[in-house]
């Protein structure tokens, strides 16, 4: 059965030298999607790189949580051989993974409300979600689910900017440093 499964790394599980050596710049997600998209069943991809987060998102059937994160140490370079095998380093305690869609879905719309944001009620994650969907509508990859589950994330959006004030104040890590 196909679902969708997070790995990520943010400011929640590590300090930002540990998180900076896991971003994804624009090439590099795109290398990477390419990499991840040649070894593995996967049906969509969403990458969220910002400052304080890098999250992979995909929709498969089979692949595990694992398959990516070792995808991504080796990419970064991070993994060491031990007499052929590959061997993870410690990065792997700063990650959080997710095997299940409901468990995903849940974390993925904590993030994007800006419940789990550095500044809470953060408003730039929002655009940085959307422009990650669009990046993956571009290549193709945005799933059956993950199309359903970015769907009920804009509405949810929607109503929290028209029904609440939980955004009112609020504003990103870098407009606070301004001030």
């Amino acid at each position: 059965m196909t679902s969708v499964k997070l790995i990520g790394i943010s400011h929640e599980t590590a300090n930002l030298s540990i998180r900076s050596i896991f971003h994804l710049n624009q090439n590099e997600k795109e290398e990477f999607i390419n990499v991840v998209r040649e070894k593995f069943d996967i049906k969509g991809i969403l990458l969220l790189a910002t400052c304080n987060r890098t999250e992979i998102y995909i929709e498969s059937v089979h692949t595990t949580t694992n398959d990516i994160l070792n995808c991504l140490l080796e990419f970064k370079n991070v993994l060491r051989s031990t007499e052929n095998v590959l061997r993870n380093t410690d990065y792997v305690q700063y990650f959080t993974q997710k095997e299940t869609t409901k468990s995903t879905m849940k974390y993925l719309l904590e993030v994007v409300s800006g419940l789990r944001s550095l500044v809470i009620g953060d408003m730039q994650i929002i655009s940085q979600f959307k422009q990650s969907f669009l990046f993956s509508q571009e290549l193709g990859l945005q799933g059956k689910i993950l199309e359903r589950i970015a769907q009920t994330i804009f509405k949810m959006h929607k109503r929290i900017q028209n029904e609440t004030d939980f955004r009112k104040g609020s504003a990103s890590t870098s407009y606070l440093a301004l001030l």
